[in-house]
């Protein structure tokens, strides 16, 4: 009987014209080694990536419509100004790439993490987020409006200027002690900003409880048998604590706040129509 030997030895490397050649003949790039390939501005619509080793791959201004990266290696990717209109990215690893100016229109983000990437400029009109966790990222200047967020986490992600308008951002939250990330976005009739400011409150454990309220004036936590009683307005008022000290403390959206010239105060009328949704969700129940 002949005896078989297995060789434990990676894939070798492709290189770039093998590369090419069976994407344009097959369409099917999965699991194959890409790592460093520069696929910069060529068009490559409707392969599949899927858990492809493309650690530092250059797609920059390449065509990759309706293309499968699903669970691939695109650390360190460069994604600049890349057309991905329809991709699909499940389990994908986007760890430190860039992708300014990208387009990702109608794409599917799902069960990953995105950390210290940089998508400044891009744009995600369309997309879905289910299950991924934006990580110490850049989305300054990107479009998200029309996109579906659900289970979504921010820790420490910037948003400066992204247009979330129209967006139902109540599948979003994120870590209660950095405040609320997207107080610079443009949020024109988004829907659900309240709900992910206190998703976020109650996964840190942190929730807005008349305890927390004690704890934030005297320093430390309410006694077990500290009781508080009659309506909201008289838990502020007996704590001392003002309106606008409250809702600085949870990130309320800068729209909420009213400043007055005389004492850059909080509007009465504003604060009555947050405490109504702090009541619905329960958070000084």
């Amino acid at each position: 009987m002949t005896n078989l030997t297995f060789s434990t030895t990676p894939a070798p490397q492709l290189d770039l014209g093998t590369a090419l050649l069976i994407a344009n003949q097959s369409g099917n790039l999965d699991g194959l080694p890409l790592e460093g390939l520069d696929f910069s501005g060529n068009t490559l619509q409707r392969v599949s990536f899927k858990r492809s080793k493309a650690a530092k791959l250059n797609l920059s201004f390449a065509d990759v419509t309706k293309a499968n990266f699903d669970f691939a290696n695109l650390i360190e990717a460069n994604l600049q100004s890349v057309t991905a209109i329809g991709a699909t990215f499940s389990g994908t690893s986007l760890n430190h790439c860039k992708a300014q100016n990208a387009n990702f229109t109608n794409c599917r983000f799902s069960d990953m993490e995105i950390k210290s990437a940089h998508f400044e400029n891009a744009v995600f009109v369309g997309c879905r987020f289910e299950n991924v966790k934006f990580v110490n990222s850049y989305f300054n200047d990107a479009n998200f409006q029309k996109s579906t967020f659900i289970n979504v986490f921010v820790d420490g992600s910037k948003f400066l200027k992204a247009d979330f308008s129209g967006v139902d951002m109540s599948g979003i939250s994120w870590r209660l002690s950095q405040g609320n990330p997207f107080s610079t976005s443009i949020t024109e009739k988004a829907r659900g900003l309240n709900r992910a400011d206190f998703a976020r409150a109650a996964q840190t454990r942190q929730s807005i409880s008349k305890e927390f309220l004690f704890q934030e004036k005297y320093g430390e936590r309410a006694p077990a048998d500290w009781k508080l009683t009659g309506s909201l307005e008289a838990y502020r008022t007996q704590l001392n604590v003002s309106h606008k000290e409250i809702f600085e403390r949870i990130g309320m959206p800068e729209r909420t706040y009213f400043h007055k010239k005389q004492n850059n105060g909080f509007a009465i009328s504003e604060a009555r129509k947050i405490f109504s949704v702090l009541k619905k969700y329960d958070k000084f129940a």
